[in-house]
């Protein structure tokens, strides 16, 4: 609410409780106007830089204790984004995933962690692999590693094979190739 009446003109005024409002800036109205608040002062209550009459509507007199409410107006609504900008971010989203593209840095490679079989890199899609190595299905038993992510050794297990991961425990790592 207000805590004092203000005029048409009044670019700063004091609320009830500056605290419960976000940062600015932020939009709010008072009776029928729609105003832009550009900053506040918690520890003293006060809106200033306020913009008034905002969205079409007529800068006015308020009275002392009319609610001040931060609603969302049709011009806040506007300003978020558009379905259609939603749509076309996906779209070259899932076009980019469709793709499949190894990305890395020189003969550097980065896998990461997916829900997704398919968006992984078939054996024949990745360059530049040695050719004196002939993959076999094989696993590192722990004591096989000198270190790890945690610095225990052992502490995870990295598989390589053409089967689907199967069994295992939480951390370990599979490559599956085809």
């Amino acid at each position: 609410t207000l805590a004092q009446a203000i005029d048409a003109a009044a670019t700063s005024f004091t609320v009830a409780n500056a605290l419960i409002f976000p940062n600015p800036p932020f939009r709010i109205t008072v009776d029928n106007e729609i105003m832009e608040v550009g900053a506040k002062d918690n520890s003293t209550n006060t809106f200033s830089s306020v913009l008034r009459g905002q969205e079409g509507t007529v800068a006015t007199s308020h009275a002392s204790g009319a609610a001040v409410e931060n609603r969302l107006t049709a011009g806040t609504y506007s300003e978020l984004a558009a379905q259609a900008d939603l749509d076309a971010l996906k779209a070259a989203h899932d076009a980019h995933l469709a793709d499949k593209v190894t990305h890395g840095v020189g003969s550097g490679y980065y896998i990461t962690k997916t829900s997704r079989s398919d968006q992984l890199p078939s054996w024949n899609d990745i360059p530049d692999k040695p050719s004196t190595f002939p993959p076999s299905s094989h696993a590192h038993a722990g004591s096989d590693i000198s270190s790890s992510a945690s610095g225990t050794p052992g502490a995870r297990k990295i598989y390589i094979s053409t089967a689907n991961p199967s069994g295992g425990s939480d951390g370990d790592v599979w490559f599956k190739y085809v």
